[in-house]
Parts: structure tokens; C-alpha cells; sequence
């Protein structure tokens, strides 16, 4: 019984005690291994998957919206152009910028390639609009009144590229909203023809949209006054966007 304590106590007999127990009990020891290395290759694929998509949705966002920082989207409701100047005017800092938008949804088609699209973007912009883009300034084809741009998924769409011509039809815009109680749908509709003067790319908000999406809106971008005119809405707008240099609590 005096030789018990010390024998528990000898660094070589505890050594010894606790090898033959990892080899007695080794299934049970290499199943808990086993549980442990999955469970931990699941839960770091998990953090590397998370944040993976929340950099791709940050990315995407950044791409939609560009330059620009808070946004007013008046849906049906039009205001004035002005108020975009008077806004602009209002504000301490010099570099900020507020572009009036008209934008509205139309269909498409491409004459020479017989294709067509629906629920197109069809946004009228000036040079402000640009400003607020990645690169800063309108790509260099866009000069004058007379043009129209697309982005490239709208290009692909209907397989046309610079110089095609677009049919454009555009619903007018009623006195009541289509949300109200019976206001019924508009058929009035109005259509343009117009040959692309470019295609652009992300830098010139070439997945430009208000909508949280990841695949990119088909878009077209015309002069604001050209669709302010087709619309019969002279100088109104319906989306104002704004610099990122602009307080919105200002």
C-alpha cells in the first residue's frame, strides 16, 4: 500500500497509463479527432465563403451606384430640374454635385437584328450624371444633344454594338399612379428611333440601377432634354442623385 502512491506518482508509469488509454480506447479517440478536423474545415470554409459574397456584394453596389451618395427617387412623382441646381447651390462644400435624372421603363428592339427586350432602363442624364461615374467625365462620344448610349448587358441582349438602331417604345406616364385604386394601366405609349453612338463600360455606370440586383439592369442613357420632350415632361425629373461629398443630414 506505501509502494501505491509513489508508483502513481513515477512521470514513466503516467506516461505509460496514458499511452495504453489513447491505444485501448483509439476508435473512440480518432472519431472525436475526426469530428473536431471537420467541424473546423466547415466553419472556416464558412467564414472564407462569407466573406467572400459580402466583398462580391460590396463590390456590386459600389459598380450600380458609383460616385453617387444619397439618392431622392421620386418613382411617378416628377419635380423640376432646378431643384437639383438650387440643392447643389445650398450646400458648403464646392465639389458637390446633384444630377436630375428622368427615368422611366420601356421595351426595345434592334431593327437589323430582329431582338428585342422588356423592362429596360431608359434613363435621361446630363453631363452632371457622368460627374458622379468612376471616370469622372462622360466618355467622349457622348457630345451635343444627339446620342444615346447602352451598357453592354442591353449590347449583348440584343447582339447590336455601336451604330445599330434601337426602337425604343416608352409608356407615357399618367396623372395617377398605377398603385392607386382604380387607375387601370396606361396604354399610351410613345416610341423613338435612335442609332447607338457607344456601348459603355462599368466606369461610365455601365450597371448602373437603383434596384438590389446581382445582374446587371439593361439600360439606355439619352440626353435628358430628348426624353423630357418624348415624355411630354418638360423640365421635370424624377431621380436626383448626389455626390458622396454631401451630407445627408445637411
Amino acid at each position: 500500500l506505501t509502494d501505491r502512491p509513489q508508483r502513481c506518482r513515477d512521470p514513466m508509469n503516467l506516461s505509460r497509463f496514458t499511452f495504453q488509454s489513447l491505444v485501448h480506447y483509439r476508435g473512440i479517440n480518432l472519431a472525436v479527432l475526426g469530428g473536431v478536423v471537420l467541424t473546423s474545415a466547415i466553419l472556416s470554409g464558412a467564414l472564407v465563403v462569407g466573406d467572400s459574397v459580402k466583398e462580391s456584394l460590396r463590390q456590386n453596389s459600389a459598380a450600380r451606384i458609383s460616385g453617387a451618395g444619397p439618392i431622392l427617387v421620386g418613382g411617378e412623382r416628377f419635380l423640376t430640374v432646378d431643384l437639383a441646381e438650387r440643392v447643389a447651390t445650398g450646400l458648403d462644400s464646392p465639389d458637390s454635385v446633384v444630377a436630375p435624372l428622368l427615368q422611366v421603363e420601356g421595351t426595345v428592339a434592334a431593327r437589323n437584328e430582329g431582338r428585342r427586350a422588356n423592362r429596360v432602363q431608359i434613363v435621361g442624364v446630363d453631363d452632371r450624371f457622368w460627374l458622379l461615374s468612376r471616370a469622372g467625365s462622360p466618355p467622349e462620344e457622348l457630345a451635343g444633344d444627339d446620342w444615346m448610349a447602352v451598357n453592354r448587358p442591353l449590347a449583348d441582349r440584343l447582339g447590336a454594338e455601336t451604330g445599330s438602331t434601337l426602337i425604343v417604345r416608352v409608356e407615357i406616364p399618367g396623372q395617377i399612379s398605377k398603385d392607386a385604386p382604380l387607375s387601370g394601366e396606361s396604354e399610351q405609349t410613345v416610341p423613338f428611333t435612335e442609332k447607338i453612338t457607344t456601348v459603355v463600360g462599368s466606369d461610365h455606370f455601365g450597371r448602373y440601377s437603383l434596384r438590389a440586383e446581382q445582374v446587371p439592369a439593361p439600360t439606355i442613357f439619352v440626353p435628358i432634354s430628348q426624353l423630357q420632350e418624348t415624355l411630354e415632361l418638360p423640365d421635370k425629373a424624377n431621380v436626383f442623385l448626389g455626390s458622396r461629398a454631401i451630407d445627408p443630414e445637411s
